[in-house]
């Protein structure tokens, strides 16, 4: 199939693959992600062969590409092609290395035999006393590659290490600093032994003569016999070069086979990482690494970070240690694969998470006590909180705080048992355990918040991003912004669960009760131990303190909570009555009882803020009614023969939320202009309905006017509609569906004073006219008349929208648009007019806040 496909057409094909697997893994479906994704990596190796491939990388993916596909022999075909380029690329490398060591060697036994004061009497260093590495002074290096064999390719480091030497062994290079303290004459001999000293080693480990040129025998000695001497002289120069004699090669194999059972190219530091590509490699019949080279780069890596920490460079140290960590890790998997063998290894190239779906592992239910991942952490490292998080982050296990805090509770009870045995010492070494033992378990619940998941990205996901960012389907900034925002919420997702666990680890045991402390109190009185009695007794005192505090404290919170419904109601209320006023029937009622409620929740809302220990209790002394139906009222208490409109803004309601108005100077005045889009008569087709609302003086109303953070407008306007057959009415009703009616909520500041010094010529002054002053709009509602064909009101509290009516500019208007009967000649007469249609009213006992509680 794909074949037939353009090289564009194959590309955009891989791509879409691509995205859709992100997409899927984002929806949470793994294994359809892993399955498109792997599709993708197919159809980008479809074309390749294995003839025209050099790449042993490349080969080796498109072996796992034909084992995808079933092609067991394409994929053992690529695999062993991938194998002799490493194999052909490593005995280059090798024989380079041996060819310039030989000459080496050779170059360095001429210049000792021409150095000599005797020719014929070459120096050789006695055999009773060999020579010391002590008197050489060899200061740190910085760092140190690993010491590998000679016949093996060493790994790759990362970019930010020092890359270890191909093949000569190293240097000890000293430093600047050493060589101003030191005698410069005695550091060039010293530098001159050394090398010299490396040199011979060099010929020892190659045997015989360096590149078979003329060499005498006397002047490079018998160092190919393996005599005791030369044992000896190899086990020094094995100790100046950090390696052990015992693991020397000292059967001089040529062929590079030696003990060492791995013939295959050594794998570099992401090849031994990528487990899940050697699990692959594993079931095609590619030996997996053994435990010990992971071990050896482990301990490689631990060396470099050492160094680099006694450096100062704490960056790379932790860079190091990360890497040793995850060879540590990563050599518990290959150890696992090894037991489990082909047939249950299993996998995928697209690791979304380490998913154990295997139904017979053992493992899966608690922690494994020999697991090579526990680690047991030295006093420097538990006292650096940022190594530890680094070293968790990279899947080391760390004991759990809660265990800890256990076990220092346990060592305490320990403690306490030697004091009473009247063993102090034991007493205080438990003690001194116990405390240090709960300072590591704060240590590393500050390390586990700082290690916390969620803080990096998938691999293969940060792939298809970068992919999709290079096709020009998506912004780098944009990109950059989700990841920074996704790092933010898992963050504090992450700080949120590290900090109740750090909660958990310093819960203590729930105290006794005052009733148990003084049963117990009574109990060692009984049984004449009265200093026990006597604390019994204080512990008692104090839980029946806090015990009668806590009461209080929660009673007072049932209080708060009892006078903030009641508000709440109030305000309900207050709403209601300020419509029932202006469209009930009983209209002196509303107002009463809208100041009545307005007065309740201004003293339920004051009380709240030093709410009592006691329960209040209900006063039948205030006359408060409340409405029960809502605001069936508006729409049944209305004369069905009013055909007129009757508009109303009743109150601006959260002023203080109000966008526009911290621009509005001091002294403005408000008002609500509405127009609704009708024709206000025959003639004027083309006009609208105009009107105006101002608020309601301080005198109309002094309870809503006192009342903050709302501004009282109480006011009902009759807009004339005609009803009936003429052309008028059906001019309206023609109209009405689509018109609507406007509330523009506008601020006038004040209009400045007349300047008196201003005149004209002639010397005759007048007063100039004051500019005028341009209105400020605070926002408006937009409302669709559309409803009024059908029923005959529209009621409620509408939220203020900006300029363009598209977000919300802060503030709610609370207005009603109400008429006799519906527009619509057609609209069902289902108003109900009676008296018993209207709001229905219930006497209401309020709170008693005057000091009388229940």
């Amino acid at each position: 199939m794909a074949e037939n496909e353009s090289g564009s057409d194959l590309a955009t094909r891989v791509l879409e693959l691509k995205r859709r697997a992100l997409g899927l893994k984002r929806e949470g479906k793994l294994e359809e992600a892993k399955d498109l994704l792997a599709q993708a990596r197919d159809l980008e190796l479809a074309d390749v062969k294995v003839e025209d491939v050099e790449d042993p990388l490349v080969l080796k993916k498109l072996a796992l590409s034909y084992k995808r596909r079933g092609l067991l022999q394409e994929a053992k075909a690529a695999l062993v092609k991938a194998k002799a380029l490493e194999a052909a690329t490593a005995q280059e490398t090798k024989d380079a290395a041996q060819d310039q060591a030989r000459q080496e060697a050779m170059e360095a036994a001429k210049d000792l035999k021409n150095a000599g004061s005797d020719a014929s009497t070459p120096h050789i260093p006695p055999k009773e006393t060999p020579v010391p590495l002590q008197k050489t002074p060899v200061p740190e290096p910085s760092p140190p590659p690993p010491a590998l064999p000679m016949n093996r390719k060493p790994p790759t480091s990362e970019p930010s290490l020092p890359p270890p030497a191909p093949v000569r062994l190293p240097t000890p290079q000293v430093s600047s600093q050493h060589k101003e303290e030191g005698n410069g004459g005695d550091d060039q001999d010293n530098i001159s032994e050394t090398s010299d000293l490396q040199r011979e080693y060099q010929m020892l480990l190659e045997g015989g003569s360096a590149g078979g040129e003329d060499v005498d025998e006397e002047d490079v000695g018998d160092a190919g016999s393996g005599g005791d001497d030369d044992a000896a002289l190899l086990a020094q120069y094995g100790a100046l070069m950090g390696e052990d004699a015992e693991n020397l090669d000292l059967d001089n194999d040529e062929d590079g086979d030696g003990s060492d059972n791995e013939a295959s190219p050594e794998l570099t530091d992401e090849e031994l990482l990528d487990v899940d590509t050697l699990e692959e490699l594993m079931e095609i019949g590619e030996p997996l690494p053994s435990k010990e080279t992971y071990d050896a780069r482990a301990l490689a890596h631990k060396q470099k970070a050492l160094a680099f920490k006694r450096a100062g460079d704490l960056e790379r140290a932790k860079a190091a240690l990360r890497l040793a960590k995850q060879f540590e890790a990563a050599a518990v998997r290959v150890v696992d694969l090894a037991k489990r063998g082909p047939a249950k290894a299993g996998g995928d190239e697209l690791d979304f998470g380490s998913d154990n779906d295997d139904e017979n592992d053992d493992n899966d239910d608690g922690e494994d006590p020999n697991d090579r991942s526990m680690m047991n952490f030295s006093q420097e490292e538990l006292a650096d909180p940022d190594l530890l998080a680094e070293m968790i982050s990279i899947g080391m296990k760390v004991p759990a705080p809660e265990d800890l805090v256990d076990k220092a509770t346990a060592l305490k009870r320990e403690a306490l048992q030697f004091k009473k045995a009247g063993d102090m010492e034991n007493a205080k070494a438990k003690l001194r355990d116990a405390k240090a033992m709960e300072a590591q378990a704060q240590i590393i619940a500050k390390a586990l918040r700082k290690a916390s998941p969620g803080n990096g990205d998938d691999e293969n996901e940060l792939d298809v991003d970068i992919e999709a960012v290079l096709a020009g389907e998506v912004d780098v900034d944009d990109l950059l912004a989700n990841q920074d925002g996704e790092k933010r919420k898992s963050k504090k997702r992450a700080n949120v669960s590290a900090s109740s666990a750090t909660k958990a680890t310093v819960e203590k045991k729930p105290r006794k009760t005052a009733a148990e402390l003084k049963a117990e109190a009574i109990q060692f009185k009984k049984e004449n131990k009265l200093p026990e009695a006597a604390q019994a007794f204080r512990e008692y005192k104090a839980a029946l303190a806090e015990e009668e505090a806590a009461r209080a404290k929660a009673a007072s919170e049932e209080c708060a909570r009892l006078l903030n419904g009641e508000a709440e109601l109030a305000d309900e209320q207050i709403r209601l009555f300020q419509f029932y006023a202006i469209f009930g029937r009983r209209a002196v009622l509303g107002k009463q009882q809208r100041d009545l409620w307005a007065a309740y929740a201004r003293a339920c809302r004051q009380a709240a803020k030093a709410p009592p220990t006691e329960a209040y209790g209900r006063s039948e002394k205030v006359a408060l009614q409340r409405i029960t139906n809502d605001l069936r009222f508006v729409e049944t208490d209305v004369d069905v023969m009013d055909g007129d409109l009757h508009v109303s803004v009743v109150c601006l309601l959260q002023t203080r939320q109000i966008e526009a108005l911290a621009g509005v100077p001091e002294g403005s005045t408000l008002r609500v202009d509405c127009t609704v889009g009708l024709p206000p008569s025959e003639a004027q087709s083309d006009g609208s309905i105009s009107c105006s609302f101002t608020p309601a003086s301080e005198q109309a109303s002094p309870a809503l006017a006192a009342t903050a953070d709302s501004i009282a407008f109480l006011k009902v306007l009759r807009l004339p509609m005609p009803r009936g057959e003429t052309k008028y009415a059906r001019m309206v009703l023609r109209r009405m569906p689509r018109k609507k009616a406007e509330f523009h909520v506008i601020a006038v500041p004040p209009a400045p004073a007349p300047d008196p010094n201003a005149g004209s010529f002639f010397r005759f002054r007048k007063a100039t006219p004051p500019p005028e002053v341009e209105p400020v709009l605070l926002g408006k509602v937009v409302i669709d008349l559309k409803p009024l064909l059908d029923c005959n009101h529209i009621v409620g509290d509408f939220p203020l929208m900006g300029r363009s009516a598209r977000r919300p500019a802060g503030g709610i208007l609370r207005l009603a648009m109400r008429s006799g009967r519906p527009f619509s000649p057609e609209a069902p007469a289902t108003i109900d007019n009676s008296a018993e249609g209207g709001a229905e009213l219930q006497a209401f006992a309020p709170l008693d806040l005057s000091g009388g509680q229940a």
